[in-house]
């Protein structure tokens, strides 16, 4: 049954691979934590399917899964679907408990490192500027795909305290070209953005009267 629910899972018929999870619960032959998990992926997947299931089952997920990387998973899942749906605080806590485990456990998955820089941005949201640039510096000594969103994030919590001159500086790193792991694309995007910050940086710290820290120009 688990098979057959994997590969209907792979074809995209979430409804019926639902199905054969849920028996293959009731059978008690697998991994109770990752079969919860796939019933809230099928559920996240279909465009039918029930969000509020779907968190309660990544929930489960991450309270039996034997496997560390699954439990990491689901609070990263949960963290999403909860982010989603503008709900910062409860995906912020979802998202630092999938950090935490993966400390614990010594298991840093690439849904670890995604939950750190989504959790860096639920505190943004919630106005934790400083924690969030905390966080977001912490992502980008973590892992250089996530860097440059980091750190364009960090420019504008940055702004949002008044920490001009600094973020200035981090503008400055854009100068810089992108690790080979991050997308060109988006790199040339970020930089854009990046420009229009610098410009608007320049400009008022310019009238300031220690400009000295203006190096590299425009």
């Amino acid at each position: 049954m688990y098979s057959e629910a994997i590969t209907a899972e792979r074809l995209g018929k979430f409804a019926l691979a639902l199905q054969m999870f849920l028996e293959t619960i009731e059978q008690g032959t697998d991994d109770e934590g990752e079969l919860y998990f796939h019933c809230g992926w099928c559920l996240e997947q279909d465009d039918r399917g029930n969000k509020l299931k779907a968190l309660f089952y990544y929930q489960k997920a991450a309270i039996y899964a034997h496997s560390p990387a699954c439990k990491i998973n689901g609070f990263f899942r949960a963290g999403w679907l909860l982010m989603q749906s503008k709900e910062f605080a409860k995906a912020a806590t979802m998202f630092r408990s999938a950090v935490d485990y993966g400390e614990l456990v010594d298991v840093r998955t690439e849904a670890y490192h995604h939950a750190a820089f989504w959790y860096a941005s639920c505190l943004e949201s919630l106005a934790l500027y400083l924690d969030a640039i905390r966080w977001y510096r912490f992502v980008e000594a973590l892992d250089p795909r996530l860097d440059p969103e980091s750190r364009y994030r960090e420019i504008i919590c940055l702004n949002q305290v008044g920490s001009f001159e600094e973020a200035y500086r981090v503008c400055l790193s854009f100068e810089s070209p992108s690790s080979a792991d991050f997308d060109r694309q988006r790199y040339d995007d970020l930089c854009a953005l990046v420009k229009k910050e610098k410009e608007i940086l320049y400009a008022c710290l310019s009238e300031s009267s220690s400009p000295q820290f203006l190096t590299g120009g425009l």
